[in-house]
């Protein structure tokens, strides 16, 4: 290879590098802070990389810049080699985190569950007035947006949160009020039901209510309403307990009932007549209707009852003799 031939490959070679070295403009430009630097707009500006030249939109917002002026500034700065690149306007997002409504219940509700050691989602939120809209903190920095002090009541479950938000590196803070309520599981009336009336696994249903609605009251669950009956005339919603059930009748006052003596070696059945209502287990009065005498009987189901004194049964038992 001639000397010259040398010479005019290492200038090709030279103004090569020099072009790829040549910044770019970008298209697109997220920033996080206040300002636009030529750094942001081009690749490879070098000393002049945080060199400021615009001011950035507002947290979450997007502008759109002239190439053209992006170019002038940069050289005004004394960056010779801005250029348009071909581009018309360079589109510029402030990145920022969002205060979201949804953001603020989760700080309280995590607080709360912290003091609780319990789940957060057990606690239900009810707030005085409308969750602030549109509220912005800086991003990348540590915590943007922060609950700074939590004033609960859990008594009444009225409570103060105070917020601090990251703006322009400066902290901004805000308190909003709510009412915070403890939430548990209990087993209601899906229906209205009447006294006396047997309650279904289709009666019921499953609700979370406050638990400041539970003081000193103690909820059954489905397993021990079901089978039951009803004590009283009770309206849908009803949180049912001990006191709302009672083991369903099996014998109506008045009503003639199977009865079976006992004694040793022989057992006889006959009609009585309950003198009272009886659940399974209960112990009523039954009337003989031969010799009208009055015995005493244990429910043992539907219409029927038992008589296992001995003395009561031979008695009965000669009495029902003609």
């Amino acid at each position: 290879m001639t000397r010259s031939l040398i010479l005019a490959f290492s200038l090709l070679l030279g103004l090569t590098t020099i072009a790829a070295a040549a910044p770019v403009l970008r298209s697109h430009v997220i920033v996080s802070g206040p300002i636009v630097t030529i750094g942001d707009f081009y690749e490879d500006a070098g000393e002049f990389a945080q060199t400021a030249i615009f001011r950035a939109p507002d947290h979450g917002k997007t502008g759109e810049v002239p190439a053209r002026l992006i170019a002038r500034q940069a050289q005004d700065a004394g960056f010779w080699e801005a250029a348009t690149n071909g581009l018309e306007v360079v589109t510029v997002h402030r990145a920022s985190v969002e205060m979201t409504g949804a953001m603020i219940s989760k700080l309280v509700k995590g607080k709360m569950a912290d003091r609780l050691l319990g789940d957060d989602n057990d606690i239900e939120l009810r707030w005085n007035t409308p969750l602030p809209a549109g509220i912005h903190g800086d991003a990348g920095v540590a915590n943007p947006i922060s609950l700074t002090h939590l004033n609960w009541a859990q008594s009444n479950g009225q409570f103060r949160a105070t917020f601090s938000v990251v703006r322009d590196g400066r902290a901004q803070t805000f308190a909003l009020d709510g009412q915070a309520n403890i939430m548990v599981e209990v087993t209601t009336l899906a229906r209205r039901v009447k006294r006396g009336d047997i309650i279904s696994s289709n009666d019921l249903r499953i609700e979370r209510v406050p638990a400041q609605r539970m003081a000193r009251r103690a909820a059954l669950d489905a397993t021990q309403a079901v089978g039951q009956a009803a004590r009283r005339s009770l309206r849908a919603g009803t949180i049912l307990t001990e006191n709302d059930i009672t083991a369903p009748l099996l014998v109506k006052r008045g009503e003639n009932i199977m009865v079976t003596y006992a004694i040793p070696g022989m057992q006889l059945t006959t009609i009585g007549r309950a003198n009272a209502d009886g659940a399974m287990g209960d112990i009523i009065e039954i009337k003989n209707m031969r010799s009208n005498k009055v015995v005493l009987g244990t429910v043992t189901g539907s219409g029927r009852a038992h008589v296992s004194n001995l003395g009561q049964s031979v008695a009965s038992l000669n009495e029902a003799r003609p």
